[in-house]
């Protein structure tokens, strides 16, 4: 059976937790931690989950895209990720010889969920460009998670996000 994760961020401290998440009721949520999610025999069910469970804000709830980056980190909707573009230098490689060299630089994107009549998961998107993100991607871009939208949201603002390695 696949694990279905959620994070977001606890009312009380701000600080990130991830498990799995419940409503209590309309725009009320709450995520039982994963990590304490083992419940000791003589903890009653009641108990248990008034201790491993927190509020969080609605706003920051994001699930677990099932993939990770090339550091072995997880890969959660609403992250910002670095990704590796190779391009060439002039013109269409195919038709020179000997081939141009080639540029690499990296571009910061976001991690969203999509689900439109011709595709279904999640992409990677800044402004205008957005790709599907699939395991493949991920090797052949040297993807790594380097924040995400509510901590870090100036990693996607202007040009700066393109960078030459």
């Amino acid at each position: 059976m696949r694990e279905v994760l959620f994070r977001a961020k606890r009312i009380d401290d701000g600080a990130w937790t991830e498990g799995y998440v419940f409503e209590l009721q309309p725009g009320q949520y709450m995520i039982c931690d994963r990590i304490q999610y083992e419940r000791p025999s003589t903890l009653p069910v009641w108990e248990f989950f008034r201790y491993c469970s927190h509020e969080v804000i609605p706003e920051t709830i994001c699930r677990c895209t099932g993939l990770k980056d090339n550091s072995g980190n997880l890969i959660w909707e609403n992250d910002i990720v670095s990704c590796e573009h190779e391009k060439f230098q002039e013109g269409d490689a195919v038709e020179q010889y000997p081939f141009p060299d080639i540029i690499k630089y990296k571009r910061n994107y976001a991690v969203e969920f999509i689900n439109t009549g011709s595709n279904y998961g999640y992409r990677l998107r800044n402004k205008s460009i957005h790709f599907m993100l699939t395991g493949n991607v991920i090797y052949n871009h040297k993807i790594e998670v380097i924040g995400n939208v509510f901590d870090n949201p100036e990693l996607l603002k202007g040009d700066q996000s393109c960078t030459g390695l």
